[in-house]
């Protein structure tokens, strides 16, 4: 493959984080637009696959930036474009299919719940079976970073759920797929959010990198086997 991978920033601090080692390691390209400095239009032209960070907009947002964006996706969803979204950026794909993006009834911050458990996301029977999540756990320890949510729809098939927020993984179409937590984010990232994030900041910033210590390396395999997984389908579409 030499198109290259579209990556979309809704946020300076949000980038791809392990996807862009993964993708690397295969020799891939990716194209980081920072939709924040950004002013030129989107280009679905030319792209292999298409990835949308998290952020602190809403998918509900009466912005153009937000107007176009979910625009974007929907052209990818319609041209079967292989897709991965990652927290806003599985919101964004859920209002591109038509689904409703809604307050949470909890706000999912930090790794633990409010019981002081990890939060998990547990895979559906579908999600099993759905190439995304080849050769991992079915109940795969996650990092929480939001306060909405979506609501299902008949365009939306569900791979993976939470105790608290519900719908954690879906997946639109032929090859487009969201994640509600952030299997993206590395030790790097993880340090520049607690100083950056204003939810992350009310928190214990101790405690916050002990419970990442404890969970690091599998969170690490798990990102990666994911991102390798999402790769593959982006390599089977482009033969």
């Amino acid at each position: 493959m030499t198109a290259p991978i579209l990556v979309l920033q809704n946020i300076a601090h949000e980038g791809p984080g392990i996807f862009s080692s993964v993708a690397k390691q295969r020799g891939l390209t990716l194209d980081d637009v920072d939709l924040e400095a950004s002013e030129e239009p989107l280009s679905i032209e030319n792209y292999i696959a298409i990835v949308v960070c998290g952020g602190p907009d809403s998918a509900n947002d009466d912005t153009e930036k937000m107007k176009k964006e979910i625009e974007f996706v929907r052209e990818a969803i319609e041209r079967g474009i292989p897709y991965f979204g990652i927290c806003l950026g599985m919101q964004i794909l859920a209002k591109a299919a038509g689904a409703e993006v809604v307050p949470a009834e909890l706000k999912e911050i930090g790794f633990k719940d409010p019981e002081g458990e990890q939060f998990r996301l547990d895979l559906t029977a579908a999600g099993v079976r759905a190439p995304l999540f080849k050769d991992c756990s079915e109940s795969i320890d996650v990092f929480q970073l939001h306060g909405e949510t979506i609501n299902l729809n008949d365009n939306i098939e569900l791979l993976g759920t939470g105790k608290w927020c519900r719908n954690q993984a879906i997946k639109v179409g032929s090859c487009a797929y969201g994640v509600q937590s952030h299997v993206e984010v590395t030790k790097e990232m993880f340090e520049d959010w607690l100083m950056l994030d204003p939810d992350l900041k009310r928190h214990d910033a101790a405690q916050l990198r002990k419970e990442f210590a404890a969970i690091n390396d599998d969170y690490v395999a798990t990102a990666e086997c994911i991102f390798n997984n999402f790769l593959d389908i982006v390599e089977l579409r482009a033969s």
